[in-house]
């Protein structure tokens, strides 16, 4: 990614974008296991998403789609 002009900070948030949220979205949607989760698993994503958050991997304003 760097070859391709991308600053270490934007290849990790492209990173985490395309294959961690991409694929929990994916999950969410296409498979609708989104309504079997228990509360500890809703607040397991949460607290991995804020700590994204934290990292700058993701702002607040992405934490709306989810």
């Amino acid at each position: 990614m760097r070859k391709q002009g991308l600053a270490d900070d934007s290849c990790l948030q492209v990173s985490f974008n395309s294959f961690i949220c991409n694929r929990i979205l994916y999950a969410l949607s296409a498979s609708d296991w989104g309504g079997y989760l228990s509360s500890d698993s809703i607040n397991h994503l949460d607290a991995n998403f804020e700590k994204a958050v934290w990292w700058k991997l993701m702002t607040t304003a992405d934490l709306r789609n989810f």
